[in-house]
Protein backbone atom coordinates (compact mmCIF):
# COMPACT_ATOMS: atom_id res chain seq x y z
CA UNK A 1 0.00 0.00 0.00
CA UNK A 2 1.37 3.39 -0.94
CA UNK A 3 0.27 6.20 0.96
CA UNK A 4 0.87 10.24 0.10
CA UNK A 5 3.99 11.20 1.45
CA UNK A 6 2.26 14.41 2.83
CA UNK A 7 -0.13 12.01 5.04
CA UNK A 8 2.19 11.10 7.93
CA UNK A 9 3.41 14.97 8.30
CA UNK A 10 -0.46 16.12 8.38
CA UNK A 11 -1.62 13.29 10.57
CA UNK A 12 0.57 14.20 13.12
CA UNK A 13 -0.64 17.90 12.99
CA UNK A 14 -3.74 17.01 12.89
CA UNK A 15 -3.81 14.11 15.55
CA UNK A 16 -2.04 17.25 17.93
CA UNK A 17 -4.80 19.97 17.57
CA UNK A 18 -7.90 19.42 19.46
CA UNK A 19 -11.49 18.81 17.33
CA UNK A 20 -11.98 22.25 16.22
CA UNK A 21 -7.82 22.95 15.90
CA UNK A 22 -8.18 19.87 13.45
CA UNK A 23 -11.08 20.88 11.11
CA UNK A 24 -9.99 24.26 11.01
CA UNK A 25 -6.02 22.24 10.00
CA UNK A 26 -8.15 20.17 6.97
CA UNK A 27 -9.98 23.03 5.62
CA UNK A 28 -6.77 25.37 5.17
CA UNK A 29 -4.84 22.24 3.22
CA UNK A 30 -8.06 22.31 0.91
CA UNK A 31 -8.05 25.56 0.95
CA UNK A 32 -4.49 25.52 -0.11
CA UNK A 33 -5.92 23.52 -2.94
CA UNK A 34 -4.81 19.84 -1.46
CA UNK A 35 -8.09 18.12 -0.94
CA UNK A 36 -11.65 18.54 -1.70
CA UNK A 37 -14.34 19.46 1.18
CA UNK A 38 -17.93 19.30 0.13
CA UNK A 39 -20.64 20.57 2.51
CA UNK A 40 -24.29 18.99 2.00
CA UNK A 41 -25.96 22.10 1.33
CA UNK A 42 -23.98 23.43 -1.69
CA UNK A 43 -23.21 21.94 -5.49
CA UNK A 44 -19.68 21.72 -6.86
CA UNK A 45 -18.55 21.36 -9.97
CA UNK A 46 -17.10 18.15 -11.25
CA UNK A 47 -14.78 17.45 -14.16
CA UNK A 48 -17.79 17.70 -17.03
CA UNK A 49 -18.09 21.21 -15.85
CA UNK A 50 -21.15 20.84 -14.81
CA UNK A 51 -22.83 21.40 -11.16
CA UNK A 52 -23.61 18.05 -8.81
CA UNK A 53 -25.23 18.20 -5.50
CA UNK A 54 -23.57 16.98 -2.61
CA UNK A 55 -24.63 14.08 -0.73
CA UNK A 56 -26.62 14.61 2.90
CA UNK A 57 -22.99 14.22 4.57
CA UNK A 58 -20.02 16.35 4.92
CA UNK A 59 -17.01 14.78 2.87
CA UNK A 60 -13.57 15.77 3.00
CA UNK A 61 -10.62 13.95 0.71
CA UNK A 62 -6.96 14.71 1.24
CA UNK A 63 -4.54 13.14 0.13
CA UNK A 64 -6.01 9.90 -0.80
CA UNK A 65 -7.71 9.23 2.74
CA UNK A 66 -12.02 10.34 2.45
CA UNK A 67 -14.03 11.39 6.05
CA UNK A 68 -17.33 11.39 5.73
CA UNK A 69 -20.17 12.65 8.62
CA UNK A 70 -23.46 14.90 9.11
CA UNK A 71 -21.48 17.83 10.41
CA UNK A 72 -18.00 19.12 9.88
CA UNK A 73 -16.72 17.82 13.00
CA UNK A 74 -18.26 14.39 12.59
CA UNK A 75 -16.54 14.17 8.99
CA UNK A 76 -13.10 15.51 10.47
CA UNK A 77 -13.14 12.57 13.22
CA UNK A 78 -13.70 10.16 10.23
CA UNK A 79 -10.91 11.59 8.24
CA UNK A 80 -8.70 11.21 10.94
CA UNK A 81 -9.60 7.50 11.57
CA UNK A 82 -9.61 7.00 8.45
CA UNK A 83 -5.92 8.41 8.15
CA UNK A 84 -4.75 6.43 11.24
CA UNK A 85 -6.01 3.09 9.60
CA UNK A 86 -4.10 3.63 6.35
CA UNK A 87 -0.92 4.83 7.60
CA UNK A 88 -1.16 1.43 9.94
CA UNK A 89 -2.04 -0.45 6.98
CA UNK A 90 1.03 0.85 5.12
CA UNK A 91 3.29 0.10 8.07
CA UNK A 92 1.98 -3.33 8.80
CA UNK A 93 2.36 -4.32 4.55
CA UNK A 94 6.19 -2.54 5.11
CA UNK A 95 6.71 -5.16 7.99
CA UNK A 96 5.39 -7.86 6.32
Amino acid sequence: MTVDPRLPGLFAAVTACDLQGALGLLKAVVDQGSGTWIDPDASHPVADGMARPASHQHEIIIFGVSGYGYAPDEATEHWIRSARQQLKAAKDEAAA
